[in-house]
């Protein structure tokens, strides 16, 4: 991707953000609220959340591997005085068929 074609995404994406916050987006519509749970956490702390996510990795005795990871994290009762815990799963395949 060349430098005037960077320029154009930024310039464009820029004048997205400014116009869904400006005096123009009265009303609250799907960018204006994807921008806003991109810039400000809205999230509870003490709320459980679950996040998967692929993964790639290379050895030499397997081969590459592709899989998935998930992760689990959370606060026993909710309560953030507790220390918070978390459940990794992972599972993959690799091209030596292991």
């Amino acid at each position: 991707m060349g430098f005037g074609c960077m320029k154009k995404y930024f310039f464009t994406s820029l004048l997205g953000v400014l116009l869904s916050y400006g005096a123009f987006a009265q009303k609250r519509n799907i960018f204006s609220r994807y921008v806003n749970s991109l810039l400000n956490d809205t999230t509870s702390i003490e709320k459980p959340q679950f996040m998967a996510y692929p993964t790639v990795a290379y050895s030499p005795e397997t081969n590459w591997e592709f899989g998935a990871s998930s992760l689990f994290v959370y606060y026993a009762n909710r309560d953030t005085l507790n220390r918070l815990s978390e459940v990794n799963a992972f599972t993959f395949f690799t091209l030596a068929k292991q």
